[in-house]
């Protein structure tokens, strides 16, 4: 393959911190006030997301879609601090929001994905410090052209090797006495190889087998391509057929579309452009004959819903399918639909925008009315047994609890009472082990926790009774303040009068001279403490000019000088004091996290001096054993531009 460029041909256009497919051919970057490709073999380019005017890109494993994360403060604009999955046709959608400011290099949404495309990690600030974070963003692919033979009570099946598969570590076999539901796992370890041998419980009737993906992350499959049928022959049993919207044939401008809520966290709607789009599906009926269609959709669009999406089966009209709901919700089209025995086309057309299918079911069962997302199993697990607390110290707790057969994870509650109830904002961990270690609480405080078991579909287990538990009291809470302008400074340091600081002063700590010549003032604040222990500090600091940020070096007594970055509050004219100091606790760059100084009862001394010659203000210094007290006044900034904005 030729990179050059074709003789009389202009030249490649100049992108910006794009990525090459890893076939070599296709190239993306930010050109143009948004996301660009070029095609070497065809030597032109096309825009593919107009808007998404910055950031980085991704692009190490698949041919035909990449990663990106796109820069700008949050709400800052449609595509600011997102991440995007934009395919090599111009489907894209988002995947996250970061959640980061991006005000600086290492906060920027460098994104990167696994090699099967299961999993996004990015960079954000959401959660504090600069932390890598990893999302899902699709489930495993799982194997195709499932078959099973017969032979007595026994039943020998095999499958395909998905496509990709890069992260496989096996399968999951599942197996009912109901087509479409009620599964139960038969396998108690994944299955390494792409056959499987099961025993029948009843030779005489008939079984349904479907196979999903296991990586070695722990994720499966939430679909799958198709089930087998073994044992007696199923001529009197119904048929109910599963298949997820995104995995038909899809015509612009309807395109695959991606939320949390929908069955395989992907579906279909109408994206953009105009004309009659359509997306196809072959169900694998094994009978002909009327079933029932039925799709998980809902309304997305403005206003009130119109006419709906035609429905074609086998080519033939088969009427509309519409909702005005704007939650997913099951729908059937009125009349039923004439199946054919060795599959069954069905095509829906969209003749506009609004609305959004999720899933479809073909079945010859009338009575039958799907439910929520239909997964493969739907049994949640046991409620965990055994909730306990296993150490209880002055600001972390240690509970624990017996482990559930076929929970992937568990979800650890906390409420200030009893009788909380569990939800989002009570959720304080997620581990893989039947225990958690919850830290940075408060001495001396009562907390209240329930658990629940997750399985590896999602389904959750009724939480647990509401556990008790209590942090002790510290026997002395000690706690020094004091104010910067009086410590001792070495070197020159304006004091500036300010009503809104706590003593009606700060300290201006500004170099002082001229290159070589230039020097930055030391400040040494002494202090007694009556207790031995461990001590963090607190500095409220705030800016004296507009550069934003300040390097600072703090220590105490003879120990380690720990850096530490205080970002500010973005300053305008209007702006205060009190709306840009900040109360930062001293830490080391390298941990992002409190140091804890080992302190002796007596005298000691804090020094607070400049890193990289830049300039800040600093107002008051707390020490204190309390590890879990926080300063009253703003707290150390990571999304201040939302809090801007």
């Amino acid at each position: 393959m030729d990179l050059g460029r074709p003789e009389g041909a202009g030249p490649q256009p100049l992108y910006s911190h794009g990525g090459r497919s890893p076939d070599g051919r296709l190239e993306t970057g930010y050109a143009g006030g948004g996301i660009a490709l070029w095609d070497y073999e065809a030597w032109e380019g096309q825009m593919l997301v107009p808007g998404a005017a910055g950031g980085h890109i991704s692009w190490m494993y698949q041919n035909d879609w990449f990663f990106a994360g796109v820069s700008g403060a949050p709400l800052a604009g449609p595509f600011s601090s997102q991440l995007l999955k934009v395919y090599t046709d111009g489907t894209w959608y988002r995947v996250a929001y970061g959640n980061t400011s991006n005000t600086e290099y290492v906060t920027n949404l460098f994104a990167n994905t696994s090699p099967d495309g299961t999993k996004g990690a990015f960079m954000s600030t959401m959660l504090g410090p600069v932390n890598v974070y990893w999302c899902v963003i699709a489930y495993p692919e799982p194997p195709a052209n499932l078959r099973a033979e017969t032979e007595g009570a026994t039943v020998r099946l095999a499958w395909d090797r998905p496509e990709r598969s890069a992260e496989l570590f096996g399968y999951d076999v599942y197996r009912s006495e109901r087509s479409g539901i009620g599964y139960a796992r038969v396998n108690d370890e994944p299955v390494a190889g792409e056959s499987f041998t099961d025993t029948l419980p009843d030779p005489a009737r008939a079984y349904y087998y479907v196979v999903t993906s296991v990586e070695r992350s722990g994720l499966v499959s939430h679909h799958h391509t198709g089930e087998a049928v073994a044992g007696a022959a199923d001529d009197d049993a119904p048929e109910r057929l599963f298949v997820e919207a995104e995995a038909g044939t899809l015509v612009a401008p309807l395109r695959e579309n991606l939320r949390g809520s929908a069955s395989n966290l992907l579906f279909v709607d109408y994206r953009d452009g105009e004309g009659e789009g359509s997306a196809t599906w072959r169900f694998p009926t094994r009978k002909a004959g009327p079933h029932m269609l039925w799709a998980r959709m809902r309304y997305m669009g403005a206003g009130a819903p119109g006419d709906g999406w035609q429905v074609r089966v086998n080519g033939q009209s088969a009427g509309a399918i519409s909702t005005g709901s704007r939650e997913w919700e099951w729908v059937r089209v009125e009349t039923p639909v004439v199946a054919t025995a060795g599959g069954t086309e069905v095509t829906v057309a969209a003749g506009g925008a609004g609305f959004a299918i999720d899933k479809l079911l073909l079945t010859d069962d009338a009575e039958f009315m799907p439910q929520g997302e239909q997964k493969i199993v739907e049994q949640a697990p046991d409620t965990p047994q055994g909730l306990a607390l296993a150490q209880a110290r002055h600001f972390d707790l240690s509970i624990g609890w017996e482990a559930v057969p076929g929970a992937q994870y568990y979800q650890v509650y906390r409420g200030s009472t009893a009788d909380f109830e569990p939800s989002q904002e009570h959720l304080v961990g997620s581990p893989g082990r039947p225990s958690l270690v919850e830290w940075g609480l408060q001495s001396g405080t009562e907390y209240w926790y329930r658990v629940a078991a997750v399985d590896c579909f999602g389904n959750e287990s009724e939480p647990t009774a509401a556990l008790m538990a209590r942090t002790p009291a510290l026997p002395t809470v000690v706690e020094v303040a004091l104010d910067a302008e009086d410590g001792t400074i070495a070197g020159e340091a304006e004091t500036a009068e300010e009503p809104d600081a706590s003593g009606g002063r700060y300290l201006k700590m500004e170099a002082t001279g001229e290159g070589d010549a230039q020097q930055f003032p030391t400040l040494t604040l002494d202090f007694e403490v009556p207790v031995a222990g461990e001590y963090v500090a607190w500095l409220n600091v705030a800016p004296v000019s507009n550069r934003g940020y300040a390097y600072l070096k703090v220590a105490v007594d003879d120990g380690r000088k720990n850096d530490m970055l205080c970002r500010f509050p973005t300053r305008s004219p209007e702006s205060g004091f009190a709306d840009t100091n900040i109360w930062y606790f001293a830490y080391d760059m390298r941990r992002e996290l409190p140091v804890r100084f080992q302190l002796e009862p007596g005298r000691h001394t804090l020094t607070v001096s400049e890193s990289h010659f830049q300039e800040f203000g600093i107002d008051r210094v707390i020490i204190t054993n309390d590890l879990g007290r926080r300063p009253e006044g703003r707290l150390r900034p990571w999304q201040y531009d939302v809090a801007e904005q």
